[in-house]
Formats: C-alpha cells, structure tokens, sequence
C-alpha cells in the first residue's frame, strides 16, 4: 500500500541579477566628461559588484541604480561644461580676431 504524503509546495523566485558590468564601463566613461559625479559613480560601482559578490542583491541593485544615477548627471553636466567652454573660447576667437583690428 502506498502510503500518502502530503508533498509541500515548491515555490521558486527569479532574482533580476543586475548588470554590474556594463555599468561599470557606463561610470568611467562619465569620469571623462565630469570628475565631480563620476568618481563616485565609479566607487558606488565597485561597492555594488562587492556586495554582489557577497550575496546581497538587493544591496548591489540598489547601489548600480545609484551609480547609474551619478553617471547620468555627469554626462549631463560634462556636455552643458563643454558647450559652455566651447562658447565662450568661440566668442573670445571672434571678438580678438574681428574686433580688435
């Protein structure tokens, strides 16, 4: 006679594992365009690939969606810094070579 057991319930979760990679190369690209948000970018980057090594996902997904974060406004505030330089040495070309003959 089999005897009848009452099996409990396998329940399995999908853990969204974040891309630690490619943000990496995403955080020292922004340490190009701005040093004052891109460092640390690139520290909170490492920080997070430490704590996915360690086992704490959810501390490493917050730490890439910081490092994310940072690395879009230095992007943002590299460009505006370059126009802005750009624009202002073309102003001082056009003033000293038009206006100061």
């Amino acid at each position: 006679m089999a005897s009848l057991q009452s099996e409990q319930p396998v329940v399995m979760y999908q853990v969204k594992v974040p891309n630690v990679r490619a943000n990496k190369v995403l955080t020292w690209f922004s340490c190009v365009c701005c040093f004052a948000c891109g460092i640390p970018a690139v520290v909170l980057g490492y920080r997070a690939e430490r704590q996915l090594e360690l086992g704490d996902v959810t501390g490493a997904q917050k730490g890439v969606q910081q490092a994310k974060v940072l690395s879009i406004v230095a992007l943002v505030c590299g460009t505006i810094l370059m126009l802005a330089g750009g624009t202002y040495i073309g102003f001082w070309v056009f003033f000293l070579q038009y206006m100061g003959t």
